[in-house]
């Protein structure tokens, strides 16, 4: 039942993006798409830290706004510790995030153009935090999908990652988007079993998603 619930978000994700594919005639079947070349490796966005405009409460942690309008900010934590959050809110919506590493981490900046607070949390007892800093920046995205082309905390993957490569592999020979969508997919419904025993764990212990894990263990939940 999980998996179907699972393959049936999947195909409704796909159905939208079949949308933005260019395609000639959705009367037709099967149906026909531009041709396009692929994506190539010298194409893929990374992110970068050029800490040109910066929040940190001088201790704990550091945030590097400089690329928000390309849908991402970037935050390390300054000292080994725990207990360290970094918050991204819009109006009434918000995400937290635990800062685990000095090493910078990529988050995305997803709720549209406007104003967004930024805060940097540290634990205080259980599920209460103090902030340590808070600020505001205007977020004016240079691509509404720009917060999705990126790497981040969640869909995490480097130039050295299987998934990368094998995303890669699968499309070579393909000549236009709703092809490769169609490989992409069924290589994710023919690879994939859910993960029962996770599922469980999760529902206790918070965990980040683990794309070349699930790729190789050929199992995973949802946001796998």
């Amino acid at each position: 039942m999980k998996k179907n619930k699972i393959i049936s978000a999947v195909i409704c994700i796909l159905m939208v993006l079949t949308l933005l594919c260019g395609c000639q005639d959705s009367k037709k079947y099967p149906t026909e798409c531009k041709e396009s070349p692929s994506q190539t490796e010298e194409q893929v966005l990374w992110p970068s830290y050029e800490q040109a405009d910066v929040l940190s409460d001088g201790n704990l942690a550091l945030v590097d706004f400089t690329h928000k309008d390309d849908g991402y900010i970037c935050a390390r934590l300054l000292q080994e510790v725990t207990g360290i959050k970094l918050q991204i809110q819009k109006d009434d919506k918000k995400y937290n995030y635990d800062l685990k590493t000095t090493d910078f981490t990529t988050f995305p900046v997803n709720m549209e153009n406007g104003t967004y607070t930024i805060k940097i949390l540290q634990q205080i007892e259980g599920t209460r935090y103090a902030i340590c800093a808070s600020t505001s920046m205007e977020v004016n995205l240079t691509n509404d999908l720009a917060p999705y082309l990126y790497p981040n905390q969640i869909v995490d993957y480097t130039i050295d990652s299987y998934v990368y490569k094998k995303s890669f592999e699968l499309v070579k020979e393909d000549r236009d988007d709703l092809t490769r969508i169609a490989h992409l997919f069924k290589y994710v419904v023919d690879t994939l079993d859910y993960d029962d025993q996770k599922a469980k764990d999760v529902s206790e212990t918070f965990v980040l998603p683990d794309i070349d894990g699930s790729l190789k263990s050929h199992k995973g939940i949802c946001f796998d």
